[in-house]
């Protein structure tokens, strides 16, 4: 069996192995130590996020009023 894998299986296990081997031979590491508030800013500027955001919002919130009208009207009647 190998010691390990010849890629990493993710973005933060290679950031993590190159700094322990520390090879900067041209890697382009950017390690990004972002707050909460500049993520936030950047999920409210992705236009991809933002439409689902809506769409599922909207389908929720209808599924919930529709759900709570029907069971006043159900609990009426039974």
């Amino acid at each position: 069996f190998k010691d390990a894998p010849p890629t990493p299986p993710s973005r933060a296990q290679e950031i993590l192995w190159h700094q322990r081997e520390g090879v900067t031979d041209g890697v382009c590491l950017q390690v990004e130590q972002d707050d909460y508030k500049g993520s936030i800013k950047r999920l409210m500027t992705n236009g991809n996020y933002v439409l689902l955001l809506i769409t599922y919002g909207l389908n929720v919130g209808v599924f919930y009023a529709i759900s709570t009208l029907l069971n006043s009207v159900i609990l009426i009647h039974f």
